[in-house]
């Protein structure tokens, strides 16, 4: 049966699978990290005597979980158990995998 066939499953090379989940994740990551600098540079003008604007109160401890979450998402989905299945199939020689 094709793979263009209606509800089947479309192929990818493996390699290019796995890139595709390192770089979706390390642009996750980048997210987090200009999100705690955001928070570190605001979390400095607060502890030198600046004032936040009175039109929007930030909450830090929401920017921080906000970070947290993106960080634990990207930590998630590196696991071995996700990204584990693709390493063994290149291993394997496999060119193909298929994806739901």
């Amino acid at each position: 049966m094709s793979s263009e066939c209606a509800g089947a499953p479309e192929e990818r090379p493996a390699l290019a699978s796995l890139h595709e989940v390192i770089e979706d994740e390390r642009a996750r990551l980048a997210q987090a990290e200009a999100v705690i600098e955001c928070l570190r540079l605001a979390l400095i003008s607060v502890q030198e005597g600046h004032e936040v604007s009175r039109k929007r109160r930030v909450d830090f401890a929401e920017v921080a979980e906000l970070a947290e979450s993106l960080v634990r998402e990207s930590i998630n989905r590196l696991d071995s158990l996700y990204v584990g299945p693709l390493f063994e199939r290149i291993a394997a020689g496999e060119p193909h995998i298929a994806q739901e």
